[in-house]
């Protein structure tokens, strides 16, 4: 009999490879526009955090559950 918690499985794996990707896509600009990488990270930086929201904006993929778009 199947845990509860399985059904979420699916959604945890998209989630994951959305964060993945998104810091992934993000570093060459965080590099060539604030000179910086993703292991400066501040909440307080809203420079890296409007970078981060852009970069998350245009991830696109298939997942297990729905099309990431």
């Amino acid at each position: 009999m199947k845990n509860n918690s399985d059904l979420y499985v699916p959604f945890v794996f998209d989630a994951m490879w959305t964060i993945a990707l998104t810091l992934n896509n993000s570093m060459h600009e965080i590099k060539t526009t604030l000179n910086k990488s993703l292991a400066d990270f501040t909440y307080k930086d809203s420079s890296m955090v409007q970078i981060l929201k852009k970069t998350l904006e245009n991830v696109n993929f298939q997942g297990i559950t729905v099309k990431i778009n």
